[in-house]
């Protein structure tokens, strides 16, 4: 068990920078009042692990390295609990040497066996003009040059591949604007940010090589990829930890359903970051965390791969869609969802923010005309993609056939997009399609006065602002299930 020492001071939430904004948990594992949430993840499931045909000679080479590692953070202070390192199909993972309880404790890493940046902590005149994520970087760059950390960065992979590396002609196989336009971004920020490094190493560390590109390229991946982040409410810091990282991503099971929701990832005011189980692990099992709650769209374009689409925890995911229509319609979580349908109803025209409904029969017209224009812009949407379902299907399946190589694995985190965002498009169609039929069956009902107080509210006193219920929640249902 963790000792009690390591848990005596207040615990504070983290979440992921630089490009998660929320925390990924909220429940505590106990009421302890003591603890609160922080997130945190690096992606395995990307080949970033060095080649080795050999899966034993693989595993044991891995288990060397942890050995070494957590006997370190051990003589640090820190606590190495019911876990080990394993690598299953090529895939390095952290997995349970015995039977854990969900909230049990497994690993607590101080302070000082990470590499660390916060608000307010630049060491020298250079680092003051790097941000957040340059610091940690050129503090990781440092570490390389001098052997500091040698422990923890052997155990860091050689190359983390992200969506940033694909070809132009592989970035035209998602059929997503928007994820080309943040590749575009992310290479415009990675340039922009070798630069300041580069500026600040020359004049922090004049009798050092500098770094080459490709290993300014490694740590700004490596920092993209691997690091916490604090939360709201703190002197934002950014730290990379060892250990912790070997985590591989599992997808929650829906919101405040199941031990799944146990936060796994706890930090003390000391900085010790604890890892604990999310939910109960037999002998064996492996230990996972969620790394976004953006689906495959948020998994490509921060950390490099995605997972299969199937009716799993996965499909629920707050993923961006852009659906178009005149007002350029987003959908994809209840912030969005609301976004876009006020944005509907405005191009409607059909009424004034502050113009009240005099009848439930018109409350209601104006209901189906705001589902109609959003459903129609889901099917165009899907319309206009260059190939169907049953045609990424069919490429799916070739895939099986194929060698695993980069080529390979481009098309099939490709297909995963292109098919991940068909189905709920198609999954959203239907759920208006529904309810647009619903709230016409009740206008005409309304019209006929056999509409009852009990089968709606009393449109005559809504507004604008209220108009929508049936399409925001015909879209909440659409990510809570998928059709077969």
């Amino acid at each position: 068990m963790l000792p009690l020492s390591l848990l005596s001071t207040s615990l504070q939430p983290l979440s992921f920078l630089p490009h998660s904004s929320r925390p990924l948990f909220v429940p505590a594992p106990t009421s302890d009042p003591r603890c609160s949430v922080i997130s945190a993840s690096a992606p395995r499931h990307a080949p970033n692990q060095p080649c080795i045909a050999n899966n034993h000679q693989a595993t044991c080479e891995d288990q060397l390295a942890f050995d070494q590692l957590a006997e370190w953070v051990v003589l640090e202070g820190g606590f190495v609990g019911k876990v080990s390192v394993k690598t299953v199909n090529g895939l390095r993972g952290l997995y349970v040497r015995e039977d854990v309880k969900a909230g049990e404790p497994l690993l607590a890493v101080p302070s000082q066996c990470m590499l660390f940046a916060c608000d307010g902590d630049a060491t020298c005149k250079e680092e003051q003009h790097l941000k957040l994520h340059e610091r940690l970087m050129f503090r990781l760059l440092t570490a390389a040059a001098t052997g500091d950390k040698a422990l923890y960065r052997a155990t860091m992979p050689r190359s983390v591949p992200l969506l940033r590396d694909w070809s132009d002609t592989d970035l035209l196989e998602l059929q997503s604007d928007e994820l080309c336009a943040a590749v575009w971004s992310q290479r415009e920020h990675l340039r922009r940010t070798c630069e300041r490094v580069m500026c600040a190493w020359a004049q922090r560390h004049p009798t050092l090589s500098p770094p080459t590109t490709e290993q300014l390229h490694w740590a700004e991946s490596i920092v993209r990829s691997r690091s916490l982040a604090s939360a709201e409410g703190m002197d934002r810091a950014m730290m990379l930890v060892p250990l912790f990282d070997l985590c591989n991503h599992k997808a929650q099971s829906p919101r405040g359903v199941g031990s799944e929701h146990q936060p796994p990832v706890l930090l003390t005011s000391d900085g010790v970051v604890v890892l604990c189980s999310r939910n109960d692990l037999k002998l064996g099992e492996e230990v996972h965390i969620e790394y976004c709650d953006e689906g495959n769209w948020g998994l490509l374009r921060d950390y490099g791969f995605t997972m299969p689409v199937g009716r799993t925890g996965q499909d629920a995911s707050l993923e961006e869609l852009h659906i178009g229509g005149a007002a350029q319609l987003v959908i994809g979580s209840p912030e969005l969802d609301r976004v876009a349908v006020r944005r509907a109803q405005e191009e409607l025209c059909s009424m004034l923010f502050t113009e009240r409904v005099d009848s439930a029969a018109g409350a209601l017209r104006r209901e189906a005309e705001t589902i109609a224009a959003v459903r129609d812009a889901c099917a165009a949407a899907l319309l206009q993609k260059p190939t169907s379902e049953a045609q990424d299907a069919i490429e799916l399946d070739a895939l099986a056939t194929t060698c695993g190589d980069t080529t390979t694995q481009r098309k099939l985190d490709a297909l995963r997009i292109r098919m991940g965002h068909k189905k709920k498009l198609r999954r959203a169609v239907q759920e208006l399609e529904a309810a647009h039929t619903n709230c016409v069956t009740l206008m005409r009902e309304a019209s006929t006065s056999t509409l009852t107080s009990r089968t709606t509210p009393d449109y005559s006193t809504y507004e604008l602002a209220h108009f929508g219920r049936h399409a925001l929640e015909a879209l909440e249902r659409s990510r809570a299930e998928y059709a077969p």
